[in-house]
């Protein structure tokens, strides 16, 4: 227990904690800007904070030590066709130009991603290269590709992503109908 041992260090991370800052944030204070006290990460001070010499400071961190998981509401999406009202032809893959949709994210924080097409009865794949996932950046690769007449698109499968949430503006775009899977279902 590095933090126990030494008090001078034991004394910085209780007074922090005291104050309600978090062991990331005292972590990265000591790393930064008061470098004369030892080093501490944030793994050190929760397990500190977990032992019996600082089981009293659990009470002043805002979640306990529990990591909050945040999610988008897939509710948001309003009036969407699910994968099952899809023609019986594209289940099939009876004929070209059925296409679906998805995102490959690099990363847990990063902003740029891969928005990737595949056409369902070819298997033929076009990736384009985003710098962030806003609704604009969508639409115009929808109308790059399927606007301008270059590509036919008689359906379009997505996920429920909430980039998505304009999907009636989308379907005028390519001038076919959108589908989305059932929310948590690949």
């Amino acid at each position: 227990m590095k933090i126990a041992a030494n008090t001078l260090l034991r004394d910085y991370v209780e007074s922090r904690i005291k104050r309600y800052w978090s062991p990331e944030d005292i972590s990265g204070r000591i790393k930064f800007i008061d470098t004369n006290i030892p080093y501490a990460n944030k793994d050190t001070i929760y397990k500190y904070v977990k032992s019996i010499y600082g089981r009293n400071l659990e009470n002043f961190l805002w979640f306990k030590g529990k990591k909050r998981k945040t999610s988008s509401k897939r509710s948001e999406l309003e009036d969407r066709e699910f994968i099952d009202s899809r023609p019986k032809s594209v289940f099939k893959r009876k004929y070209f130009w059925d296409w679906e949709a998805d995102f490959i994210v690099s990363g847990k924080h990063s902003k740029g991603a891969l928005l990737v097409f595949v056409e369902r009865k070819s298997r033929y794949v076009l990736i384009f290269k985003l710098a962030d996932r806003k609704v604009e950046t969508i639409n115009f690769i929808l109308k790059l590709i399927f606007g301008s007449g270059q590509l036919i698109c008689n359906t379009l499968t997505i996920d429920n992503d909430i980039c998505f949430r304009h999907h009636k503006q989308m379907s005028k775009i390519i001038g076919a109908p959108i589908f989305f899977c059932h929310p948590y279902h690949s």
